[in-house]
C-alpha cells in the first residue's frame, strides 16, 4: 500500500482546528480565536462588523469540519480519502 502523504495547506488547516476547538474547549470565544489565529483584534469591532467580516465566516468553516474530523472524520485521512 502507498503512504500518502499530507500537504502543507492541509497540515496546516488540520493544526488551525485543533487549535480552534482547543479555544472553544478552553472557554475562548469566537472572537478571541479569530485575533490570535488571523492577527486582528475583532474584539474590539462592532457586532456588526463582525457579522460581515470573512474572518468569521472562515472560523466558523474551521469549526464544523474540526468537529466533523473529531466525530470521526478522521478515519477520511486515515484512509487517504
Amino acid at each position: 500500500m502507498r503512504q500518502q502523504q499530507i500537504s502543507v495547506f492541509h497540515r496546516h488547516r488540520f493544526i488551525l482546528m485543533l487549535r480552534i476547538l482547543d479555544g472553544l474547549r478552553d472557554g475562548a470565544s469566537r472572537r478571541e480565536i479569530a485575533s490570535v489565529l488571523f492577527g486582528r483584534d475583532f474584539r474590539t469591532i462592532s457586532a456588526v462588523d463582525w457579522q460581515n467580516t470573512s474572518a468569521r465566516r472562515h472560523l466558523a468553516r474551521l469549526i464544523a469540519e474540526g468537529r466533523d474530523y473529531v466525530g470521526g472524520g478522521y478515519r477520511r485521512i486515515l484512509r487517504g480519502a
